[in-house]
Order: structure tokens, then sequence, then C-alpha cells
């Protein structure tokens, strides 16, 4: 016969209430004491008792959980961007009395043709969703907090948690400016992502306040990751007529052009200069040194972690929040003054 959490109760001496609160880590208006949740934690360990997930979801309603949603459209979790973000999230998370789900976006998008959400097998109690296009539908969510990561998808009332986007962008012109070049290359990221589009109009903003035209040859998208890079850098070799510098929208495609480059005949920085964005390779050792803008990765995690789970223990009594974190320009070796830099043939 089963364990249940009246026998957890019995031999714990308390009530199962209590013994409810703790497995839940509910304050409520008596609160437990640290002796008491021991002794009722000791119970369960040693009768081997094994809370229904879906009797305390349908008793509680709620599950528990909260549920990362990824948009592989966009190239989350296929970089290393955000999968630094993702860690601190689960570093939050884990703090919590919430679990986390990982789950495709569309499965969640997803509306039924009269306008209501499909029904899910698992329908966790928030969402942090990843990587979110200015074209995504999020209607279907409505019913629950939501905390947008680094993106800024059209979402009534959903906090919203990301970096400086315009800041860094700006950081990393005006450097490359700083230093003499003139003719500079866009690695951009992928279409209908709100933080690459933020960034691509301050790269052409602070290009246009010095008098320094963009011209399409020099502007190649990527979805964030080194082969994208290394393609989307051939792309503007094969097409320009000359460049000396290159602001890549992540260290990812900054990585992918400095091999394109090197291809090409041409050394980074002595004859093109090359600056990244989100300084994840911090992580690993990268030579030459990348040039990049510093983005808290981690911290914005942690941070939209935070916000969902104080929105729900305090039952959606606090008020959307929005957050952009300050980034900041690390001078590697990728960035010098221009060298002969690369021109067409011909």
């Amino acid at each position: 016969m089963s364990i249940t959490i009246y026998d957890v109760a019995k031999v714990a001496g308390v009530s199962h209430t209590t013994v409810s609160n703790v497995i839940n880590k509910r304050k409520g208006n008596f609160p437990v004491s640290e002796k008491t949740r021991e002794r009722v934690w000791h119970v369960i360990r040693e009768t081997g008792y094994v809370p229904s997930f879906a009797a305390r979801a349908l008793a509680l309603r709620r599950t528990n959980v909260i549920a990362c949603l990824v948009n592989p459209i966009v190239g989350a979790f296929t970089n290393d961007f955000y999968r630094e973000v993702f860690m601190g999230v689960e570093e939050a998370v884990l703090k919590s009395r919430f679990s986390l789900l990982i789950a495709s976006a569309g499965d969640y998008y997803k509306q039924e043709p009269d306008g209501t959400a499909m029904p899910m097998l698992l329908e966790p109690d928030g969402y942090l969703v990843f990587a979110a296009s200015a074209k995504d539908d999020l209607t279907a969510l409505s019913s629950k907090p939501v905390v947008l990561v680094s993106c800024d998808a059209d979402c009534s009332g959903c906090s919203r948690v990301s970096a400086d986007d315009e800041q860094g962008a700006r950081l990393a012109v005006e450097h490359l400016l700083s230093l003499g070049h003139e003719k500079i290359a866009v690695l951009r990221g992928a279409k209908d992502n709100t933080s690459a589009e933020e960034r691509f109009s301050t790269t052409r903003s602070v290009l246009a306040e010095h008098g320094v035209t963009l011209p399409d040859e020099l502007v190649a998208f990527n979805f964030g990751n080194a082969e994208s890079g290394y393609a989307s850098a051939k792309q503007v070799l094969e097409r320009s007529s000359g460049f000396t510098a290159v602001t890549a929208f992540n260290d990812g495609a900054a990585i992918g052009a400095i091999r394109a480059f090197r291809e090409a005949g041409l050394r980074v920085p002595e004859d093109v200069s090359v600056v990244g964005f989100d300084n994840v390779t911090r992580f690993c050792e990268v030579k030459p040194a990348l040039t990049t803008i510093d983005v808290p990765t981690r911290e914005i995690g942690r941070r939209a972690a935070r916000i969902l789970v104080e929105g729900l223990e305090s039952e959606g009594k606090r008020e959307p929040r929005e957050e952009r974190l300050p980034v900041s320009l690390v001078v590697g070796e990728t960035t010098a003054k221009p060298g002969k830099g690369w021109k067409m043939a011909g």
C-alpha cells in the first residue's frame, strides 16, 4: 500500500496541512518551525513518501513549474549568450520552490480557431520568454505572468529584462571610430530579433552622427554562432568594395568572421579590426583576445527569474517591471588603427 500525506503527518505528529506547507515551502499564517520541518522531511525520507504531482496541482491550482519558452527560429540556445542567460535563470529558480521546463515557444503561442489558447498537458504557473521576435503573438500566454528575456515582443503587462543594447552598440562603434576606422562592416543578428534591431539602428545612427555611411554591401545577417558568422563574413568579403573593421552583434559571429578573414589572407587586427558583443568568450580561451561588449548575461537570467518568482509568490500583486542592465567595452587584441583592410581586386 502506498504511503499518503496522512501517514507522514501521523508519524511526524503534525497535521497533513503542516506536511503540505513543508513540502510546498509555504509560510502561511502559521509558520512552521525549522525543527518541525526537519522532522517532517526525516519522516518523508524514512517512509519513502512521494507527493502526487497531479493532486498537488489540482489542490493548489498551480504546478510550481516555470516554463522557459525557446524560439529556435531566432537561434535561442544555439549560441553562448542564451546558454549563459539560462544558467542565471537556473541559479535563481533552484533557490525557489519552482521547477524549470524548457519548451518550444511555438507550442505555447498556438491558439484554437476561436482565439482561445490550446490546452497543454502541463500548464506552467509563469513563463520566461527567450528571444521572441517582433512578429510573435503572445496572446495565448496572457492569463499567466510573463517575463521577456532579452527581447521586446508586443506583450501588454509583461515584465522585461535585457542588456542596454543601445549603449553597447554605441560603445562598439565609437571605439572603432576613435581608432580612425570609417569603412565599417556590420554582422547583424537575425531578422525580427528586437535586440538585434536596436543594436543595428543605434549602429547606423552613431555612424551617421560622425558622417560615416553604411552601404548595404557592408551589412550581413547571421544567427549568432561561429558558423553563421563565418558565412556572413564571407558574404561581405565577396560583395563589398572594401572595409577596415567589422562590428559583430555577438561573439560567436565575431569568432567566425576572424576565421573567414584569416582564410582570405587578412590578419586581425593588423589588416582588419573586429569587435564582438556579449563577452561570452570570457569563459573560454580565444586567441587573439576579442574586443567586445561585456553583457552581464547570467545576471540577466537571475533578474528575470527573480522577477517572475516574486510575482508568482505575491500572487500577482506586483506591477510589471522593466530592467535594462548596463554594459561596458572590453578592449582586447582584435582592434587597432586601420591597416590595409580588405579591398576587392579588380
